[in-house]
């Protein structure tokens, strides 16, 4: 019995979805006994529905994962690889058998593969974790551990983990989650972990295991295939089963088709800097750089130093213009220069992207540099960089220096901007020629020319026609009083007299102060023929004084009565 050689860490987090961990526990016991089981053409699984039972699911759950497994075995049958050996009865019968358990006690591991005999030279069963190894992802790379260690048993650890990434994101169709599964390409091809003592793993690679095993490399098995076909992948396995390493199968399988593994591996390095996949789920890509040259506006020269291990990619970016962007940009030509390290096969790449040269062009390499001149601006680009691609093909160098130089000059006769043009559309009709400077609008102001205002009014309003769209600026005297939007026709603007300004207009007749200037504004801000209005404010005219009242007169006295005397 053999634990394989692809294991899946349960995801504890959205990053790390894929990311296997150590192997700190003991595995789970091989083919354990689970009392229920559902089966299709070719896999049965099994599984207990006992909710006390940890990793217990149901039957209909059961039935879904046997579906995926089906797709998968259906997917990579039709890429021209063979299915799992026959078990001989083992499970139940010859299908392949896919027990369902609780993984927590065994290394979180979402899937484990095992062997029934000689390590990947006979039949296998796998285990997959109830909640985390069931999706169509784990499924595909657990049936493809199975099917890639019957082709070569002994396959590096590198190749392993990052062929059954591919085959599991390949045959889900590269979602958005495989593009943040991918890289970093610092690091080298053929790094790989091992188990420590303690039972864990070695962070030789990376800290993430997932990196660090070679699963995060699996955008070369697409690569390749895309350029060569699915069969490639055949010949490396045969290649490496016939007593090579997986760098030397590869290499062996390139040299077959003509081609040599530098140029392959310095072009792999360019499709990842410009996403130059088939795959559209892949043609997103924009690894991170390593270092940074800003070109700038003014024309001259600028170096970085770049150090990069064997069978590693490090990437530089080239930015353009002043981030102020306060100025005209002009056309301009850049040359780029890259020193290579001694006896480098290494082929630099060029890419600006779809705004600019688009495809990735290789530099021209004479002897230990290569060089390529390109057409360039300086505009500020806020979205795109270009970027240099920097491969070090060599299987066993490491730190290799390379220097690049960017060399600009600037044409300041030809004025551009950070924009593409669109294509001409041809329209149906008589063609209209339309100015193409900017143009502020004419406008004409309805009513006297002299404009009087009441002296509690604290609004001037006035009726003006404009031939378009625009803005009109008004002053009285040296007083701004702000702007008003045009549009074609009739406009109603009204501007607001301060307090300040109406007082001086009572107060002087003086010409300045009541002069009022309407200047009309293109949507650009260029201005028109003014027009110039005199404003008056009319007198405050004095409050008659009310008329007093008339005193009341006081009546007199009344006399005081005689009465008669009593007789």
């Amino acid at each position: 019995m053999a634990r394989a050689f692809r294991r899946i860490l349960l995801a504890l987090v959205a990053a790390t979805v894929f990311a296997p961990g150590a192997w700190a526990y003991a595995p789970a016991p091989q083919r354990p006994a689970l009392p229920l089981a559902v089966g299709t053409a070719n896999v049965l699984v099994h599984y207990t529905a006992d909710p006390d039972v940890e990793g217990h699911i149901t039957q209909t759950a059961a039935a879904d994962l046997a579906s995926r497994v089906e797709k998968a075995y259906a997917t990579i049958a039709s890429w021209g690889f063979g299915g799992p050996v026959a078990d001989g009865g083992l499970g139940g019968d010859n299908r392949l058998d896919i027990y369902v358990v609780d993984m927590t006690d065994h290394g979180k591991f979402a899937f484990v593969t095992y062997y029934d005999g000689a390590y990947g030279s006979s039949s296998a069963s796998i285990d997959v974790d109830a909640a985390s190894g069931t999706d169509q992802f784990e499924v595909a790379a657990a049936f493809w551990s199975v099917v890639g260690a019957g082709m070569w048993a002994g396959a590096d650890s590198w190749l392993a983990e990052s062929t059954s990434a591919w085959a599991g994101f390949k045959v889900m169709g590269y979602p958005d989650a495989a593009l943040n599964q991918i890289g970093p390409w610092q690091e080298s091809l053929d790094c790989e972990e091992f188990p420590t003592a303690t039972g864990s793993w070695t962070q030789n690679c990376d800290a993430n295991l997932y990196n660090g095993n070679g699963e995060s490399r699996w955008p070369l098995w697409q690569y390749l295939t895309e350029k060569y076909g699915t069969s490639f992948i055949n010949a490396v396995y045969a290649n490496g089963a016939g007593g090579v390493s997986a760098v030397q199968a590869v290499n062996n399988a390139i040299a077959a088709r003509g081609g040599t593994f530098a140029g392959v591996f310095s072009s792999w390095a360019a499709a990842n800097m410009s996403g130059g996949y088939t795959a559209a789920g892949l043609q997103a890509l924009i690894p991170k750089p390593s270092a940074t040259i800003n070109a700038g506006t003014i024309a001259g020269t600028s170096s970085v130093n770049v150090s990069v291990n064997h069978l590693a990619t490090r990437f530089v970016a080239i930015t353009r213009g002043d981030a102020a962007n306060n100025g005209p940009c002009y056309g301009a030509t850049l040359t780029v220069a890259v020193a290579l390290p001694a006896g480098s096969s290494a082929v630099p790449y060029f890419w600006w992207p779809p705004d600019g040269l688009g495809k990735a062009q290789a530099l021209a390499v004479n002897g230990s540099t290569a060089t390529i001149t390109v057409p360039w601006d300086t505009c500020y680009w806020s979205k795109w960089n270009a970027g240099v691609s920097l491969p070090n093909p060599s299987t066993t160098a490491d730190s290799q220096v390379y220097r690049v130089t960017t060399t600009m000059t600037v044409d300041k006769s030809v004025i551009l901007t950070a924009t593409s043009p669109p294509g001409m559309v041809t329209m149906p009709g008589t063609v209209v020629f339309v100015p193409t400077v900017d143009m502020p609008p004419s406008i004409e102001v309805v009513g006297p020319e002299l404009i009087r205002v009441s002296a509690s009014d604290r609004i001037l309003r006035l009726i003006v026609t404009s031939d378009g769209a625009g803005t009109l600026s008004g002053a009285l005297g040296g007083l701004s009083l702000g702007s008003a939007d045009l549009r074609a026709g009739h406009n109603d603007v009204r501007f607001d007299l301060p307090a300040t300004a109406l007082a001086k207009l009572r107060r002087t007749a003086a010409a300045d102060s009541s002069t009022l200037t309407l200047t009309p504004l293109s949507p650009l801000g260029s201005p028109g023929p003014a027009i110039v209005r005199q404003v008056e404010v009319a007198p405050t005219q004095a409050k008659a004084k009310p008329k007093a009242k008339p005193k009341a007169k006081k009546k007199p006295a009344a006399k005081p009565k005689k009465h008669a005397a009593k007789r």
